[in-house]
């Protein structure tokens, strides 16, 4: 929990609920973090300012996701909304560019030798033809760190992508393909 909280900055108490950490160590780490992150500490100052401002908060997409309740007379409802105005924007991009990376992958593979099974979170569960494994691992590692939105390159990622893939003939007993050089 005071992981979360640091990553979201939540009061003390939450913070300290179910930690044997006191209030002060916690205190104490969310200074550290706002030192040494100040690029990042600066970010959520801004998403919290924007949000008790507008009352919403959008992601890279432009996608807004209304947040009525930071003007709420109850703590608790402005503090939920706080963490909706730095989550929203870093989850609500971060799924998009998987569906966006899944699209890629599936207008790419050949539906013949291959077939998408389910999601699960952040996963993409395939089944492919033995013969066509390796073509496949590539379409979907290329696919997934350069997904394309409406046939284009997305202009706001200006960092590289990271895709951990495995295969296996069960999904319980998968073993990691490293990336090629």
């Amino acid at each position: 929990m005071s992981e979360y909280g640091l990553k979201f900055d939540l009061d003390g108490k939450t913070r300290q609920y179910g930690r044997v950490w006191s209030i002060e160590e916690c205190k104490i780490m969310i200074d550290r973090f706002h030192a040494n992150f100040k690029v990042l500490s600066k970010w959520l100052d801004s998403q919290k300012a924007f949000v008790r401002k507008h009352q919403y908060i959008s992601n890279a997409f432009g996608y807004r996701r209304p947040i009525p309740e930071i003007k709420s007379p109850i703590s608790k409802d402005r503090t939920g909304a706080l963490r909706k105005a730095v989550n929203t924007p870093v989850q609500g991009t971060a799924s998009l560019i998987m569906v966006l990376g899944i699209a890629t992958a599936r207008r790419r593979l050949d539906p013949t030798r291959s077939r998408l099974i389910m999601t699960v979170h952040d996963s993409v569960v395939l089944e492919v033809r033995n013969d066509y494994v390796d073509e496949a691992i590539a379409i979907l590692r290329d696919s997934l760190t350069h997904p394309l939105f409406e046939g284009k390159p997305l202009s706001f990622l200006s960092i590289p992508l990271a895709v951990d893939v495995e295969k296996g003939q069960r999904y319980g007993s998968l073993e990691e393909v490293p990336e090629a050089a």
